[in-house]
């Protein structure tokens, strides 16, 4: 069980800092007020609805087993955004020791 909680709370910051920058940064100026308004009520909302469920589920499964599906659900909703930054680190341009761009070409197999 240790060892989830400290998987958890070095992963959930990682994970959470990444999505707030592009939620916060990626939609249209005249957006973002309202994405982060929802991305706000969608948090709130979900907190309670976490109890309701978690509570039975630690009475019926244990600790030890919710947790680790909880680690497990986490890992897999972080995949589309470790995806989404590793084609973002293969299409940036890399620069030499000096500084100055260079070309990189990627091709798909």
């Amino acid at each position: 069980m240790t060892a989830i909680l400290l998987a958890s709370g070095i992963g959930v910051p990682m994970l959470n800092a990444p999505l707030i920058s592009i939620l916060s940064t990626h939609p249209p100026a005249e957006l973002r007020a309202q994405v982060m308004t929802a991305l706000v009520t969608a948090n709130l909302l979900a907190g309670p609805l976490a109890y309701a469920v978690a509570g039975p589920l630690f009475t019926h499964w244990g600790t030890g087993r919710v947790l680790a599906v909880t680690a497990a659900g986490m890992t897999v909703c972080a995949l589309p955004l470790v995806s989404l930054a590793a084609r973002s680190a293969q299409s940036a341009p890399q620069t030499r020791s000096d500084g100055e761009a260079m070309s990189v070409s990627v091709t798909e197999a």
